[in-house]
């Protein structure tokens, strides 16, 4: 995970929002996996994303963001270039509201091997070796309580394959009463999509296809406007 919950991930949330924001919709996606850590780790000193981007920047909000290029990009600027969309050379790309699409081979037997790979790494390497972290979840309710003074949160959790659905509630099965318990207790909405698995496409079993984001981004916002 790029972002697990964390003390780190915390102090980059308070720096990136606005101190004057007031309205804000912030959607917190939760899953068992962002909210574990390697059980032999005991220090926060040791938490793996003391070593990412997240830990030695200031800046969050700028557009090129050049703290990032000068401290984390290790590749040549020039491939910033290079690379973009128009280019037809990179199969990602960024989009001005924060989208970033991914465009991948969706062929059947492309889609099965790259789900193979991402369930084998999920059993073989987190789960044995991953536990949910109690300062994991503590972050989670620190950022919610920070975020709720600045408008409305929402815990959401996405779906995923029916395979990795199966590990993560064999891995943490109490998870959606922890969260549960955590929306009551702050008061936001908490937000499970993961009862239908088999509706969505997904590229590798955990990320969900394209076209199929776009239907589940209107799903949860036709759940919020309820709300209303």
């Amino acid at each position: 995970m790029q972002s697990p919950y964390g003390p780190i991930y915390y102090e980059a949330i308070k720096k990136k929002i606005n101190e004057n924001t007031k309205d804000g919709i912030f959607i917190l996606t939760v899953d068992p996996w962002n909210l574990s850590l390697d059980k032999r780790v005991k220090k926060i000193k040791d938490f793996p994303e003391e070593h990412s981007p997240l830990k030695n920047m200031y800046f969050y909000d700028c557009s090129p963001n050049y703290e990032y290029l000068l401290k984390n990009y290790s590749r040549s600027w020039f491939k910033i270039y290079t690379e973009r969309e128009d280019t037809g050379k990179s199969n990602t790309y960024l989009h001005k509201d924060g989208w970033l699409e991914v465009t991948v081979d969706m062929q059947k037997d492309s889609v099965a091997k790259r789900a193979v790979e991402k369930v084998d790494f999920f059993y073989k390497e987190l789960a044995p070796n991953q536990q949910l972290s109690s300062v994991r979840i503590k972050s989670l309710e620190d950022i919610i309580e920070f975020l709720k003074d600045k408008g409305t949160v929402y815990l959401v959790r996405i779906p995923t394959s029916e395979r990795l659905l199966k590990l993560e509630n064999s891995y943490s099965p109490d998870f959606n009463l922890k969260m549960k318990k955590i929306s009551e207790k702050h008061q936001v909405k908490y937000f499970d999509f993961t009862p239908n698995p088999n509706y969505y496409q997904y590229t590798d079993g955990n990320h969900m296809y394209k076209e199929s984001g776009k239907i589940f981004t209107a799903q949860l916002a036709d759940s919020i406007r309820l709300l209303k």
